[in-house]
């Protein structure tokens, strides 16, 4: 399968970083970092596989490369403003 990856940069427009070939995201991410010359910046990301699925799956890289998702980190601290996650934003 194929999959699509998109990276949230500093003014919070989501840009495409890439796609890769693999059985599953965390693979095709693996291939993807192996390909990306500098490596893949820390922050949040999105991934899905390429065709009309429209639901992304989201996910953090830290510093040292590992990946925390939603549903394997704890909660995100809500916005006193807006009172959405900051997944949502």
């Amino acid at each position: 399968m194929d999959f699509d990856f998109r990276f949230r940069n500093a003014n919070g427009k989501w840009e495409s970083v890439g796609h890769r070939k693999a059985a599953d995201w965390v693979a095709a991410l693996e291939g993807l970092r192996e390909r990306t010359p500098d490596g893949l910046p820390p922050g949040r990301y999105m991934s899905r596989p390429r065709g009309r699925q429209k639901d992304w799956d989201l996910f953090s890289l830290d510093r040292d490369g590992e990946i925390s998702t939603p549903t394997h980190s704890p909660a995100p601290e809500q916005s006193p403003t807006t009172g959405k996650s900051q997944w949502l934003r």
